[in-house]
């Protein structure tokens, strides 16, 4: 991702997305119109829970506390998932440098954890 998919983004918005997760049709499109009419330059959202069919579980990946902005909560427990997020292209090319050193075959899973 780092080495090969950042540097080459040629969108204004950029989300990830895992092999074995998926976006609704419209999630992508809802996003970005809230993060414009908010001036917001990064937004995630909650992850659901769904089955090899993609029905709806009913319960989330995990809970977002109402003080989502806590940076020592956040620290203790990560409730923001990579798949759940969309970054405007100039905030996430401005972390490019400090992607680049993780150095470990699970960098997105250090990522995703705060570490």
């Amino acid at each position: 991702m780092t080495r090969y998919g950042i540097p080459n983004c040629t969108g204004e918005y950029v989300t990830f997305l895992d092999y074995d997760n998926k976006f609704p049709p419209t999630y992508i499109r809802k996003v970005v119109e809230l993060s414009v009419r908010n001036n917001s330059r990064f937004i995630f959202t909650r992850a659901s829970l769904i089955d090899s069919g993609g029905q709806r579980l009913g319960r989330n990946l995990c809970n977002v506390p109402n003080d989502y902005a806590d940076l020592k909560r956040l620290v203790m427990r990560n409730y923001v998932d990579t798949n759940r997020i969309v970054i405007h292209s100039n905030v996430l090319k401005g972390l490019l440098p400090e992607l680049r050193l993780l150095d470990s075959e699970f960098y997105d899973w250090i990522w995703e954890a705060g570490f």
